[in-house]
């Protein structure tokens, strides 16, 4: 049976003769790599942060006492306030007055600049769990913010940062200030609009009542009133008309068959008819019969003869002025009985025909009137004369103050009519009148309500702008101003080491594993085993000269030395990157007495 090839095993023997063989390269590697590493964390230029801290104090004055008119939530005005702040312009000015960004501008523009100090300007709100008091339950809320700014000059990176808190503090008063009086600038505006509004409503209302004073619905019932009597009183007048005009026609036909003068006695006693006379009865009977028979009936054509003899006689044309009175008697009597009784009453058909025969008489006077006019100058003067009759004076004077009346009373009647037109053209147009007034009146009273209320809004707005510029509202408090940075942010140049250290030893150790598989000598037992694959009969060991010891002795000195510098470099970058070395060495007694005191 055949043995197995034997395979060399390595244990940790094998591999720390492969770092003691590789150290040289392998620790060149290290510095080479730890060097750079150093270089890295001592070149890196400090990025060094200025941070204040700004609270968000609540307003003094209780909310519910006096309302600010700034709603907004903190972190949205801090949003805006953070835009107004970072315009390119304010950028600019603070660019320019700091001299920032020195090594950059010859090779980069305003814009890349400004968009570099934006990323530089850090923002950060801090929150906390709060009861909200419309809803009463927990929620998140911003209580302050930090406002940072990053650069590689401690100095100018605290001044930058303290002047954009300044300008945060100063941007948050004029925003909320603005906000108050934009506000107040408003209402009051609006107040303006509507007192101006207000005013003229007043004054069409003014309008409408000066041009439509009977008009108005308020004095619609005075009206009805004013109606109602002048109806009576109108009544009343009726009344009285038809009174006197019946007294009047009575004693017109009681004048009608009297002689004017004193009569004088005839032969059988009775007084003797003047011709005058005569002739006036006559033409008042003929006037009767012709209502009453017709042309032909004989006491008419006997009436008519006698009347012709008569008027040749005196000579007088027939009256007209008579003939008028009689027929406006006629007609009075004639409307009287129509009111009365229909038109087939005897009474009415007699006064029917009574006023056409008077008519047809007017008429035919007035045509032959012109060739009388002498024959009526002469019988003037007789027909003229003053009446001596006492009883005839009388009933004259009765006749006259019934006209007196009468003229009186359809005088009252015209104006009470004329008074009744009004008033029913008042109340016709009352309606109108009364939706126009109660649409001026309704728009009044809603542009009243609105003038109000905005005058109390107007005065919460002017407390609160009073509020806002005494600075007793919700307003940034710096708590926490941006102080000199001590330490830079970045780079971490203790990270970087470590991290560099870590690296380089990896790097070493890789650079040993790679030669020692590049390399193909034999060495020891286990080499030639895997050569020959069987064991050697026996192993001669190396024996070392004096040139050899020398060069060992030489390489642990240069070792010794080589961590003689690595500790002194270690402590030095202690020093000067992380902390220094004296105020390590108490902490470390401080410590240890702590622990062991």
């Amino acid at each position: 049976m055949l043995e197995e090839p034997l395979e060399p095993t390595r244990d940790l023997r094998d591999y720390l003769d492969v770092l003691r063989r590789r150290r040289r390269p392998m620790l060149i590697v290290v510095v080479l790599l730890f060097a750079a590493a150093a270089l890295a964390a001592v070149l890196w230029p400090p990025t060094y942060q200025s941070t204040g801290t700004i609270l968000i104090q609540e307003q003094e004055v209780p909310p519910n006492l006096v309302q600010s008119t700034v709603t907004s939530y903190a972190m949205q005005r801090v949003q805006v306030i953070t835009q107004r702040v970072m315009t390119r312009a304010n950028l600019v000015r603070l660019i320019d007055k700091y001299h920032l960004y020195a090594d950059r501008r010859d090779t980069d523009t305003t814009e890349q600049l400004v968009d570099r100090m934006r990323k530089d300007i850090g923002v950060q709100p801090i929150s906390a769990d709060v009861i909200d008091p419309r809803t009463g339950q927990p929620t998140k809320a911003t209580i302050a913010f930090t406002l940072s700014f990053e650069g590689s000059s401690p100095g100018k990176v605290q001044r930058v940062a303290n002047e954009l808190t300044s300008l945060y503090l100063a941007e948050n008063i004029k925003t909320r200030t603005e906000k108050a009086t934009d506000a107040y600038s408003f209402l009051r505006g609006e107040a303006k609009r509507l007192k101006a509004h207000l005013n003229k409503l007043d004054q069409k209302i003014a309008t409408l009542e000066q041009h439509n004073l009977n008009r108005l619905p308020q004095v619609q019932d005075v009206n009805l009133q004013l109606v109602a009597r002048a109806d009576r009183d109108l009544t009343d007048s009726e009344t009285q008309i038809r009174a006197f005009e019946g007294q009047r026609v009575y004693l017109m036909g009681q004048l009608a068959g009297m002689n004017p003068y004193t009569p004088l006695a005839g032969a059988n006693g009775r007084p003797a008819l003047e011709p005058v006379e005569q002739l006036r009865l006559l033409r008042s009977q003929y006037v009767n019969a012709s209502a009453e028979y017709g042309a032909r009936y004989p006491d008419v054509v006997r009436l008519r003869r006698q009347i012709k003899a008569l008027e040749k006689k005196t000579g007088l044309p027939p009256d007209v002025d008579e003939q008028k009175a009689e027929l406006r008697r006629a007609r009075l009597e004639l409307t009287r009985d129509q009111a009365k009784y229909s038109d087939r009453y005897p009474d009415v058909v007699r006064l029917k025909k009574k006023v056409t025969a008077l008519e047809a008489a007017i008429a035919k006077s007035g045509k032959s009137g012109k060739g009388a006019g002498a024959a009526s100058a002469n019988a003037s003067a007789g027909a003229s004369a003053k009446p001596t009759n006492p009883a005839y004076i009388t009933l004259k004077a009765q006749l006259d103050r019934v006209d007196s009346q009468v003229k009186a009373y359809r005088l009252q009647a015209v104006r009470l009519k004329a008074k009744i037109t009004r008033i029913d053209k008042r109340l016709m147009e009352t309606p109108e009148v009364a939706r126009r007034y109660e649409a001026l009146r309704l728009d009044r009273n809603a542009t009243a309500k609105q003038y109000q209320l905005l005058l109390a809004k107007q005065t919460d707005a002017a407390i609160a702008q009073q509020l806002e510029q005494d600075q007793k509202g919700e307003r940034f408090v710096l708590i926490d101003p941006p102080q000199l940075p001590e330490r830079p942010i970045e780079p971490n140049r203790l990270a970087i080491l470590l991290l560099g250290f870590v690296l380089s030893l990896g790097g070493g150790v890789g650079t040993a594993a790679t030669l020692e598989s590049m390399d193909r000598s034999v060495r020891g037992v286990k080499g030639v085993v895997a050569i020959l694959e069987a064991p050697p009969l026996a192993a001669i060991p190396y024996m070392e000269n004096e040139a050899d010891q020398a060069r060992r002795r030489h390489r642990r000195r240069m070792t010794w030395i080589a961590w003689i510098a690595v500790i002194v470099a270690a402590l030095l970058l202690v020093q000067f990157f992380w902390i220094p070395l004296d105020v390590l060495w108490f902490r470390v007694l401080n410590k240890f007495n702590g622990t062991f005191g």
